[in-house]
């Protein structure tokens, strides 16, 4: 327009719409509009099941939330949750409670951290949100306290809590470790677990500067360390290590640091025998409701705190209405099953009898077992051999046997360098755990126990229905290939 000043009209506009944003879209970190946000959503007995409330707070004189505004170090601490999801924690005797913190939610920087339960699924479960302005141990204590007193406010008795499963920080660890003295029976203290994934990842900072060779003598180790079945076993698997990396000049003070980090003191269950079959061995679940959070309600921006507050509301009441019921057995897992179906479209498993558990030696294959079937590389001219899949059916064994051109001959050691070459393309450590898979297995295959029960038209199931001319469609269900008898990464299943 003539005559107008555009900077100015420019400027006019942004102050408008900055005004609306912070007075009524409420897009703004102001406390006093946060301790209105509190009040009105604040626990009262009288609420239904699926509304969210605000509360971990305390109170001054004047009845009003403290939420850190009094000088001093004061910290901001409010919980998010509904009474379905508080509780959950009636479960928690039975299924691993994961504890973490999640950042990138606000311009703050403030964490979030997420309470819940993992089931036999891996279907992760939330029971309360928390934002907190540190990480410190009194900020863990307040928020394990007030989830804790809630939850006996809402039930009427404490919590029975099992398993834990929690990362390498001092401060959460030490946190739990009061209020559960102070908070459970002494004679239902949890049992501390440690995330392998979190155990590996520090592992992998440690080593970054070892060479190829160096690196496969340390992750062949944890490896065999980790998916040890027995107390002696895994004793013996050490001294192995160890012996190993002693022998190594570039490994001997990687050595010091492992036994003093994780295989001493309070990080050192990171192992498949600390935890019972089916639970989870890492904190991959709630890793993947963080990812959920920040995609679906936060659409990966930073908010401002009350648009946050509002935001953890919404999260808590949707999951409370979308509540599932928790898995109690095993199921395979999808890529597997995606694996299977590939096989069997290619005519490469075979299904053979099994009698009181022995195997007749006429249907094993005579060859070691590749894992290039395992990165669906799988040559028209070449069947790849897979470990046995054993089905929750009586006498039913399948295999994916090892056929090998017959002008072709090759040896073990060149048929697994083949294997290894073709996961190049993986992660370090996604190589050892595929090597590891491969070793010390006699020639048929190492058995896994992939169905502990048959439920749609997975494993064994879905072969007798295509026998039978049943070709079904249903949500499969699927294991991962097995590291050791009965174990695999993540997943234990059951004997049939």
């Amino acid at each position: 327009m003539p005559g107008v000043d555009q900077d100015k009209l420019l400027r006019t506009v942004q102050n408008a719409v900055r005004n609306y944003r912070r007075s009524v879209l409420h897009d703004n970190d102001f406390i006093d509009e946060m301790v209105a946000l509190a009040l009105k959503n604040r626990f009262r007995d009288a609420m239904d099941d699926t509304t969210a409330f605000a509360f971990g707070f305390d109170l001054d004189h004047k009845n009003e939330p403290i939420l850190g505004r009094v000088e001093g170090d004061d910290p901001l601490i409010v919980g998010f949750a509904t009474k379905s999801t508080i509780r959950r924690l009636d479960s928690s005797e039975n299924f691993m409670l994961h504890l973490d913190a999640t950042f990138k939610l606000n311009s703050k920087g403030y964490p979030v951290i997420v309470m819940g339960l993992s089931d036999m699924w891996r279907q992760f479960h939330p029971i309360c949100l928390f934002l907190v302005s540190d990480l410190k141990q009194p900020q863990w204590e307040s928020v394990l306290r007030a989830a804790i007193t809630m939850y006996q406010r809402i039930s009427g008795h404490p919590p029975c809590i099992s398993f834990v499963m929690m990362d390498v920080d001092s401060a959460q660890h030490s946190a739990f470790e009061v209020v559960a003295l102070q908070m459970l029976r002494m004679d239902q203290q949890p049992t501390y677990i440690m995330c392998f994934f979190h155990v590996m990842t520090n592992v992998r900072k440690r080593v970054i500067k070892f060479t190829e060779q160096d690196k496969s003598i340390v992750y062949r180790h944890i490896y065999r360390i980790h998916y040890a079945r027995t107390q002696m076993e895994k004793q013996t698997r050490v001294n192995e290590a160890l012996d190993a990396w002693d022998c190594n000049e570039h490994c001997r003070s990687f050595k010091e640091y492992f036994v003093k980090q994780w295989l001493t003191g309070r990080s050192s269950k990171w192992q498949c025998l600390e935890t019972p079959m089916d639970m989870a061995k890492t904190n991959n679940p709630v890793k993947n409701f963080n990812r959920q959070l920040k995609n679906q309600h936060t659409l990966r921006r930073l908010l401002r705190l009350n648009p946050l507050f509002i935001e953890l509301l919404k999260v808590c009441s949707v999951r409370a209405i979308l509540t599932k019921d928790m898995a109690r057995s095993t199921r395979a897992a999808p890529h597997m099953v995606r694996s299977y179906r590939k096989a069997m479209s290619k005519k490469l498993l075979c299904v053979t009898n099994e009698s009181d558990g022995v195997i007749s030696s006429a249907n094993l294959p005579t060859n070691r077992n590749s894992i290039a079937f395992i990165t669906e590389s799988v040559e028209d001219d070449t069947e790849r051999t897979l470990p046995t899949l054993r089905s929750a059916v009586s006498g039913i064994c399948v295999y994916h046997r090892l056929e090998l051109p017959e002008d072709q001959s090759r040896s073990v050691s060149e048929e697994r360098s083949s294997s290894l070459t073709e996961i190049q393309k993986l992660g370090e450590e996604d190589r050892t755990d595929l090597q590891y898979e491969v070793e010390d297995q006699p020639s048929w295959g190492c058995p896994a126990e992939a169905w502990s029960t048959l439920r749609g038209n997975a494993g064994a199931s879905a072969y007798l229905s295509r026998q039978a001319g049943k070709e079904k469609k249903g949500p499969p269900n699927r294991s991962r290939t097995c590291f050791e008898p009965g174990v695999t990464n993540g997943y234990h299943h059951a004997e049939p």
